[in-house]
Order: C-alpha cells, then sequence, then structure tokens
C-alpha cells in the first residue's frame, strides 16, 4: 500500500490525476475489499474532471463500507461537484 500510495500521489504531484487513479483502481482490483483505495480513485477521478467514474469508486466504497464516515464524506463532495457543474 506505501508504493501505491508514494506512486499516486508523484502522479498527483505532476497534475497527473488520471494516472493516479489508475493506481488506486489497479490496488482496488488487486486487493478486493479495500474501501479505502476506492475512495482515492475516486478522489482522483473527481480531480481528473470525471465526475461519473469518480462516483463509481465511491459507490464500490459504499457496497464494501457502507457506515464508514469517510465514505460518506467523498460521496457528498463527488455530489457537489455535479451540483456546481450544472
Amino acid at each position: 500500500e506505501t508504493v501505491v500510495h508514494e506512486l499516486a500521489a508523484s502522479h498527483t504531484a505532476l497534475g497527473q490525476h488520471t494516472a493516479a487513479a489508475a493506481v488506486w483502481a489497479a490496488r482496488c482490483r488487486a486487493v478486493p475489499g479495500e474501501w479505502r483505495s476506492a475512495l482515492r480513485a475516486a478522489e482522483s477521478y473527481l480531480a481528473a474532471g470525471d465526475r461519473l467514474t469518480a462516483m463509481s469508486y465511491v459507490e464500490l466504497a459504499q457496497l464494501i463500507a457502507p457506515g464508514e464516515r469517510e465514505v460518506k464524506d467523498v460521496e457528498a463532495k463527488v455530489r457537489q461537484a455535479g451540483d456546481a457543474s450544472g
């Protein structure tokens, strides 16, 4: 997980949000049940401007960890981005 975090952080620092999202998404596939990786993918896709894909990763996290506060927080952020864009 640490390597994934560092790789994604490097992509993010370079403004490569889709690449960062792909790293987190790969972690989701490699480690089923990893809801935090799903949320990081969602945040990265949102930063890349891909709200639809971001919401799909939020929904995945909701399935895995429906009661987690962080899941609800990221969901709200993605929904707000949709409201702001019209």
